[in-house]
């Protein structure tokens, strides 16, 4: 029994499992001290690229609104880590 107990401790402190704890204690920080400010989208929870388009919009339409000038930007880098440079 002694054996199968040292067996599952070993599998619990796996590079895998602890890479969890790490990754749920960096993200707990990163919340709690606001590394990321309000208008971060994409990879937080209940921030999504369509949060992120509906957030644009409604700047976008309120800046229109108040008659101010609104300049927009693009970027495209879906093809930028397709490859590797060697």
């Amino acid at each position: 029994m002694k054996k199968r107990i040292t067996q599952l401790k070993s599998t619990l402190l796996t590079p895998l499992s602890l890479l969890k704890i790490l990754l749920e204690s960096i993200s707990k920080h990163m919340k709690d001290e606001k590394v990321f400010g309000n208008s971060q989208h994409g990879f937080r929870k209940g921030k999504s690229g369509l949060t992120n388009l509906t957030a644009f919009y409604n700047e976008g339409t309120t800046l229109v609104d108040e008659g101010t000038a609104m300049d927009v930007v693009y970027l495209d880098f879906s093809k930028a880590f397709d490859s590797v440079s060697i």
